[in-house]
């Protein structure tokens, strides 16, 4: 990649302070031992100005180098013998990059690019975006290896940033951080870079090569998916996770993306079945979805993870997929009750999706993980027993399971995910054991029928919507350890009458009890009361009374 390691300074002749610190970094450079050649440069200033020259030549500056600066407007600096690049280079800091693109614009032509480095450590990318976006006429390559951290980055700085045609990134990728560039052909990653975010290269259409650096050790959901242009891309071995869906739409791809341990995608348009290779121990999430014509694979024993969906709309698949531990797939056209089999500890994310003639699932009870969307779309089950091994349910798990009566968990459970049991309508039952530790958000929103709830003694927050639009409940146990309850918790729960805020609670977020057209009362027995967000009782037409 083409990029230069050189000063960018707008200089008039008539502002001698501005001269002089040109001098400083001609000095700087030319000073250096090991400076050879010539790279052109864009600085405006008096090539008659005899005081200055006088500097220059008493810095050491030899006559020939004094010509070649002076001799004309795009004037001429030192780079070090290191470098063989060649082009036009700057080096600038944040503040100074929209004068150094304003100029650019000037000088550009159709066939010209512009090599710029930024040297803050921290930069502010929205505004070197922002900048960028505003100058659609030069094409740019920019280095932010600098850039050691984007803790500070705004919300997808670069998203649709057409001009930027190549990238070294800062160290720290951050999730779409260079989404949408479909200029961009070219990355190189600075060492020391280990994760690349989710989608930060989502729908680059124009990247040709990703040059994965061995520092690099995890790859985000849809990291590269859209990349239309890649034909080969190699993953080192220091890369043990890769994303749900990350090479998802390269269609230039024509051979499986992996390395030694991780299996990350098979091209779409591979027919009959496949065989992962024996060593890898991990599937990414997707690596096989919309492969159409793929009509069977065998999975290794070595492999202990699966990641979510690996079969989406693959039609072809009519026999469930698993090997010795993982349970990966039942085709979406099964019909009646299954029996996972035994020695199975995890059921990998989306494997029953959408199974909606599944009518019951067995279990065996060397169950330790349930992946997210396990069951979720299972439109007939009617009751769920979890065995005593069951420790992990995970995000939504039994979404939209709309048949489902009750639930059964064993006294292992210690994780339920987000909306783990959203949408299960006529769910009346569900016990969660003492043993869970953490619940998520929504984990309960819009079951309808569910009519009480008790949160178990050592689960320290109640999260957003978790029992929202769950209209028939009339009673809610919160235990004692409870010390947050989370936006919008029991919202709409119309049967909900009295309710019991334990003295460990300290925070109460915004609208907690909305529409609880029910509500009469509500205790606090913390000494201290909790801090109280907005709207907490808006639309409760019954509410009478807070007993503090």
């Amino acid at each position: 990649m083409d990029i230069f390691y050189e000063w960018y300074i707008d200089v008039s002749a008539k502002d001698p302070n501005v001269q002089k610190e040109l001098y400083q970094k001609v000095k700087q450079y030319v000073g250096a031992k090991g400076y050879v050649g010539y790279m052109s440069y864009g600085i405006i200033w008096d090539e008659k100005d005899e005081k200055f020259i006088k500097k220059l030549k008493s810095a050491g500056v030899k006559q020939k180098d004094i010509q070649a600066i002076v001799s004309k407007l795009n004037t001429q600096i030192c780079f070090p013998k290191t470098n063989t690049m060649h082009g036009h280079g700057f080096l600038c800091q944040v503040k100074e990059f929209d004068s150094v693109l304003a100029t650019l614009v000037r000088q550009a032509t159709p066939d010209k690019t512009f090599n710029i480095q930024i040297t803050d450590s921290k930069p502010d990318l929205a505004a070197i975006a922002a900048a960028l976006n505003s100058k659609p006429t030069v094409m740019v390559k920019l280095d932010l290896s600098q850039c050691d951290t984007t803790d500070n980055t705004a919300d997808k700085p670069f998203a649709q940033c057409s001009n930027l045609i190549a990238i070294a990134t800062p160290l720290v990728i951050s999730n779409g951080l260079f989404e949408g560039c479909v200029g961009l052909k070219n990355i190189v990653f600075p060492e020391g870079t280990t994760t690349i975010g989710n989608r930060s290269f989502y729908n680059c259409s124009s990247l040709a090569e990703i040059p994965i650096s061995e520092t690099i050790t995890s790859i985000g959901d849809e990291a590269f998916s859209g990349c239309k242009a890649l034909t080969t891309v190699t993953i080192p071995d220091s890369v043990t996770n890769i994303g749900y869906r990350a090479f998802y739409g390269c269609e230039g791809l024509t051979e499986p993306v992996m390395n030694s341990v991780v299996f990350a995608y098979l091209p779409t348009k591979y027919t009959g079945t496949y065989s992962i290779p024996k060593g890898i121990r991990s599937i990414a999430g997707g690596a096989f979805c919309e492969c159409k014509d793929l009509t069977g694979v065998s999975i290794p024993d070595t492999v202990k993870t699966i990641g979510n969906g690996i079969f989406e709309n693959c039609v072809g698949l009519t026999q469930p997929i698993f090997n010795s531990t993982v349970f990966a797939f039942l085709p979406a056209t099964f019909e009646g009750g299954y029996v996972i089999p035994k020695k199975i500890k995890t059921i990998a994310g989306g494997a029953f999706s959408s199974c909606k003639d599944l009518v019951s699932i067995t279990l065996p009870n060397s169950i330790i993980n349930i992946g997210d969307n396990a069951f979720s779309g299972c439109a007939n089950i009617n009751y769920i027993v979890l065995p005593i091994s069951v420790i992990y349910i995970g995000n939504e798990t039994f979404k939209n399971c709309v048949e489902v009566l009750s639930v059964k968990m064993g006294n292992s459970v210690k994780s339920i995910g987000d909306s783990a049991f959203e949408g299960c309508i006529k769910l009346m039952n569900v016990a969660m054991p003492n043993t869970v530790k953490t619940i998520g958000k929504e984990i309960f929103k819009g079951c309808t029928d569910l009519q009480n709830a008790t949160i178990p003694d050592d689960v320290p927050s109640i999260e957003d919507g978790s029992f929202y639009n769950c209209s028939k409940m009339t009673d809610v146990t919160i235990s004692n350890s409870v010390k947050h309850i989370g936006k919008e918790v029991f919202s709409y729960c119309h049967n909900l009458s009295n309710v019991i805020i334990p003295n460990s609670v300290t925070s109460i977020d915004d609208e907690v009890f909305t529409n609880c057209d029910n509500l009469k009362t509500i205790s606090i027995h913390s000494i201290i009361p909790p801090k109280v967000g907005k709207d907490i009782l808006k639309g409760c037409t019954s509410f009478t009374t807070i007993y503090v």
